[in-house]
Order: C-alpha cells, then structure tokens, then sequence
C-alpha cells in the first residue's frame, strides 16, 4: 500500500487556478507610478512644491500673521504628501472608508478646506507685510518686505492649485456616484 496521499486530496492541481484571479491580484497590489502622471496627481506634486517654497521664503515667523501662515502652509504640505504617497500605494483604490464614504469626497471636502485657509493666509500674509510695520529682524527692512510678500503672493498661486484640486474631486465625485460606496 502506498503512503501517499490521493491527488484528490491535496487540492486542485496548479493548471485549475483561476490566471485572471492571479493577474487582477497582482494589478491590486504594489504601487500605482501612473497618479503621478494624472492631473491630480500633478496637481498634488505642485502644491506641494509651493507650499515648501512659500515655508522657506517666509520662515523663520516673528509675528503672528507670518505665523499662522506657515501653520498653514506646514499642515497643507504634510496632508497633501500623505495623501500623495496613499495613492502611491494604491491605498484609496484597495481600501474603502467606513460609513461608505469616497476618498474623492474626503479629498475634495479637504483641497476645499486647504483652498479656504490658503486664501485667508495669503490675505493675511500680503496685509500685515503692507502695513510695514514689523521689520526689524533678519536683515534688512528691504528684504524683509519682500521675502514676506514674495511668499504671501506665491501662496495665492497655491490657493488656486487648490481650487483647481477641489474641482476635479468635485467633478470625479459626481460622475461616479450612482456606483455606490468604494
């Protein structure tokens, strides 16, 4: 009598496998190089890249206006590279959000926030440089002025990538809606 278990019992042999489960497996898992090239994708490059600008340009911050605009420009960058690098591991696309929620609602709800408070900066980073009347640390009354209203005008840039953003979360919103929570 031979020890061997029957072919029947150890399972389906290798060639009954499924090679479309296999193939749709593998297009899940890794990464996803294509969001990069996408318009959101660029989208959230560019912001990004703004916004460090903006940091550098305006640090470090004496006043209270310069202040609460690199909070807000630090907080937008840290939220959009962490949604960045989410969609770079495919996050979005593998995993849904409790309640039925979409990752488009959440981040058109939040490029819309981050439009707001960039725009609020952004006036209040032109306003308080126009007044004039802090320049006295870090070199010159000159440069000074012109490093912090370099960044406050810069960040009306970022405000409209924002917008932009917020639009095409909108938009990718509403044309896939009626296909129920993802």
């Amino acid at each position: 009598m031979d020890n061997k278990p029957s072919r029947a019992s150890a399972g389906p042999p290798p060639a009954a496998i499924n090679p479309s489960v296999i193939q749709s497996t593998r297009k899940m898992v890794g990464v996803d190089l294509r969001y990069f090239t996408s318009i959101v994708g660029i989208l959230k490059i560019a912001e990004i890249c703004i916004g460090i600008i903006c940091a550098a340009i305006c640090g470090p911050a004496y006043y209270s206006g310069n202040q609460f605009f690199l909070f807000v420009t630090i907080t937008c960058i840290i939220i959009t590279t962490v949604l960045l690098l989410l969609h770079f591991a495919r996050i979005p696309k593998l995993f849904g959000l409790p309640g039925g929620i979409r990752w488009t609602f959440v981040e058109f709800v939040y490029a819309v926030t981050a439009c707001i408070f960039y725009l609020i900066a952004a006036s209040v980073q032109v306003a308080r440089t126009a007044q004039g009347d802090y320049f006295s640390y870090g070199g010159s009354l000159t440069s000074s002025y012109n490093r912090y209203m370099a960044a406050g005008v810069i960040a009306f840039v970022n405000f409209i990538l924002y917008g932009v953003d917020a639009f095409f979360h909108y938009k990718e919103y509403r044309d896939n809606r009626l296909q129920g929570p993802v």
